[in-house]
């Protein structure tokens, strides 16, 4: 027998143990593709939890304006029995003010969102029709903070310091209340002396490097918010709204106090303030 001859003697076996091969190949693939899911993750600014929801409407969507205890509010409505039973997944968001549109307001795209009201109304004035105001904040104190000097109202004290802002024009405590605090007592800063940045997160850590050296920050109860301890302070207002929570009017009524009850543990938490909106227990 010739080469030729031994060489297509083999030539069916050959082909029956690629056909096994390709079949074998086939079978893990699709085996595979079938058990894996995508793997979900979370960016910076949203966290999830619970277990997933069997139909669309079982999931609380939360969008706030800080990272502050935003985990936690989510945990602790995760953890509520009551409120877990109608809305077994919670998932939250903390986005700039300037994030909230009006598509969000009329598709009722979160179950609960956190806003100033003229914000609101300016974006919807007729927001009432999808959201009612479902709660109000604690009001708070806003300080100049420095770590070199006291801060001092004054076109000399600011003139030789880099100021940190916000970007965000509707913010009323890094933004608005600062720049106009500066602007009644005359003090007119030049644009290199003002670094603005994206989110606190970026803020607070200019601050702490010393890129800037002196920034506008809430007096709040939870570090979470402010990681650090200026050594000087300037009142700037002690009489300072953060917001009102909205509801979604699809919410069931059946978890309103669970609600409010977390969310009164929440202002505890972050602005220092006992609160108790509510007759629920």
């Amino acid at each position: 027998m010739n080469l030729t001859s031994e060489l297509r003697s083999l030539l069916p076996y050959s082909l029956m143990v690629a056909a096994v091969l390709a079949a074998v190949l086939t079978v893990s693939y699709l085996s595979t593709r079938q058990s894996s899911r995508p793997l979900q993750l979370s960016d910076y600014y949203s966290y999830r939890c619970g277990a997933e929801p069997s139909l669309p409407d079982r999931e609380f969507r939360i969008l706030t304006v800080a990272r502050t205890e935003a985990r936690a509010l989510a945990d602790s409505l995760c953890s509520n029995p009551a409120f877990s039973a109608v809305y077994p997944t919670v998932s939250i968001r903390w986005q700039r003010r300037d994030y909230l549109t009006l598509d969000h307001i009329q598709e009722q795209s979160f179950e609960l969102f956190f806003n100033r009201q003229h914000v609101v109304s300016g974006i919807a004035p007729n927001y009432t029709l999808f959201y009612s105001l479902f709660h109000d904040s604690p009001h708070y104190t806003l300080e100049w903070i420095s770590d070199d000097d006291q801060p001092q109202l004054s076109d000399d004290y600011f003139r030789h310091r880099t100021l940190g802002l916000l970007s965000d024009p509707k913010s009323q405590s890094y933004h608005i209340m600062p720049l106009d605090t500066l602007n009644a007592a005359g003090i007119q800063l030049p644009e290199s002396r003002i670094i603005y940045f994206s989110d606190t997160y970026s803020l607070y850590q200019a601050f702490s490097s010393g890129r800037v050296d002196v920034i506008p920050v809430p007096r709040v109860s939870s570090s979470a918010q402010i990681p650090f301890r200026a050594a000087y302070r300037l009142l700037i207002s002690d009489d300072m709204s953060p917001g009102s929570w909205y509801l979604s009017q699809r919410v069931s009524a059946a978890v309103h106090c669970d609600l409010q009850n977390v969310l009164n543990r929440y202002g505890e938490k972050v602005f220092d303030h006992e609160t108790d909106q509510t007759d629920c227990r």
